[in-house]
């Protein structure tokens, strides 16, 4: 058993198929989208006494009518979501598709997500291998029911089950127990937890190639009702807003590879696994899987290419870019926004994909692009970014990741410990402050003004004149220990500036320095 970090490469959905919807769900405050965690909610009711909880459950139903009293989302009771793209803002009121997390409000990335990927790419792999003339014969066929009218052999839910239980249980092995022989079996990789912070907000867009005889146009598809409608300008368009998990965003998860069932021969004479592809090591399916993904972007740079959808293109490139230069990787597309050449791992050529289209009726009769859909995220200004696509670092490359990751917390720890303590420096500093009498209190200001008087040559009449005198018209009330200090800190600044004047008015100075250090 290993361990690797998961890292997300563009933002990643996996849905609950439940929805956050404004005022029950979510608020926003300042901007801010804050969704509140229903168990500390429930919590936080628990706590008020029986008439208070029985007049709240009586006649509140919403949180802005809820939060006033229970001050719900400053205490904690939830967590906030900042929005992937600037171009985008949130329609009050919308509905938000929520991220899949574990009962204490955590996100996750399931382990059945990633293996289900790399089962998807693993049978387009073992296809290529094993051509598609080989694997025809177990692919849905046209027949007739009883009364004659013309249906596929399988139903779509199940259009692939023969075909994908031949491939990874073997031939003739009965459909009840396919799981028994599923050589994936030997495979385990556990669900990534990450943090709550990961999670933001993508505006999701469809883009749409429309068909008009010979020509093809990209638009982009309204999404806000049922109607078939389509623009030309992404921003006319409504799209679908998701909690997804950011790029950057990080899980630890196992890796293990049941050694005994693929290696041991009498195992595999009851299991029947010939043939298989490779991947009893992380390497080994690192090649297949990166094969797998490298032929799907390469494909959907092309199509983005033939639409010219630029923006689209280039995100394909730059993650081939990636995928290139950081090789040691599993790269791979997981979750929600794959489409259906992501789903079916893309693996049929021309005649096979009419065939399946006609059998099925996918698509729009007429329509040679299929599918002519993408779901993109907004980012950078339009829509441009395909959904999950992550990649799972090496041994070597997780322990360096980790050890990276905690030097750094131990850094940001220090940091934030310096910053409490100089904080509660500050905060002694003021407490003490706060409990000077005021005469002190005013003899320190007078200091700092004086400080800067001399830093400036200021003269007499200036703002240390208008301060100083302030203080002198109201000293006779101060006790005597005070009057001395500020006669003796008035003779150094008149003695320091040249303030003393004429000899008349020297006099009186002194005069009046004297009479504040006499007791009364």
């Amino acid at each position: 058993m290993t361990q690797h970090l998961v890292e997300i490469l563009t933002p990643l959905h996996i849905g609950t198929g439940n929805s956050l919807k404004y005022d029950y769900d979510y608020s926003i405050e300042d901007g801010k989208v804050l969704v509140v965690d229903q168990h500390s909610l429930l919590q936080q009711l628990m706590t008020q006494d029986f008439e208070t909880l029985k007049k709240l459950t009586a006649t509140i139903t919403k949180l802005s009518e809820l939060k006033p009293i229970l001050g719900i989302l400053e205490q904690g009771a939830g967590y906030q979501l900042t929005p992937f793209s600037r171009a985008s803002s949130l329609p009050k009121g919308i509905e938000i598709r929520a991220q899949i997390k574990d009962a204490f409000f955590r996100p996750y990335l399931p382990g059945s997500s990633i293996k289900g990927a790399m089962r998807t790419a693993l049978l387009a792999e073992m296809i290529k291998q094993k051509g598609l003339a080989a694997i025809k014969g177990f692919l849905p066929k046209e027949i007739q029911d009883n009364n004659g009218k013309k249906k596929p052999s399988l139903p779509p839910k199940k259009a692939a089950s023969t075909l994908v239980n031949y491939l990874f249980a073997g031939e003739g092995v009965p459909s009840g127990k396919v799981p028994n022989f599923d050589f994936l079996r030997a495979f385990q990789i556990s669900d990534a937890f990450v943090e709550t912070q990961q999670l933001g907000i993508t505006d999701v867009r469809w883009l749409n190639i429309d068909s008009w005889g010979d020509s093809t146009k990209p638009k982009w598809k309204n999404m806000s009702n049922r109607r078939n409608e389509a623009f030309k300008d992404w921003q006319q368009a409504s799209g679908m807003f998701a909690e997804s998990l950011l790029p950057a965003t990080t899980g630890l998860l196992t890796w293990q590879v049941d050694e005994f069932l693929l290696n041991d021969k009498k195992a595999q004479q009851v299991l029947k696994w010939q043939n298989l592809p490779d991947f009893s090591t992380f390497e080994k399916l690192r090649d297949l899987l990166n094969a797998h993904a490298t032929e799907r972007l390469l494909a959907e740079k092309a199509f983005f290419d033939d639409y010219g959808v630029r923006e689209a293109s280039v995100q394909c490139q730059k993650l081939l870019q990636h995928l290139g230069e950081e090789s040691e990787a599993c790269y791979l597309q997981v979750g929600w926004g794959n489409g259906w050449r992501g789903m079916t791992g893309d693996w049929m050529d021309e005649a096979i994909e009419k065939d399946m289209r006609g059998l099925y009726e996918l698509g729009k009769g007429g329509v040679d692009i299929f599918p002519k859909t993408r779901r993109l995220i907004v980012n950078e200004g339009s829509p441009c970014l395909p959904l999950g696509w992550l990649r799972i670092l090496s041994t070597e490359d997780s322990k360096q990741r980790l050890l990276e990751q905690e030097e750094n917390r131990q850094r940001q720890a220090l940091i934030a410990k310096k910053q409490a303590s100089e904080q509660e420096k500050i905060a002694q500093q003021r407490a003490l402050e706060a409990a000077l009498p005021v005469e002190e209190k005013a003899l320190r200001d007078l200091q700092q003004a004086f400080e800067q008087a001399k830093a400036t040559q200021e003269k007499a009449g200036g703002p240390l004149s208008t301060f100083l005198n302030s203080f002198l018209s109201v000293a006779e009330t101060w006790p005597l220990s005070y009057r001395q200090q500020l006669a003796d800190k008035t003779e150094e600044i008149y003695q320091s500036l040249g303030w003393w004047g004429n000899s008349k008015k020297k006099q009186e100075k002194k005069e009046k320095i004297a009479k504040l250090r006499q007791s009364r």
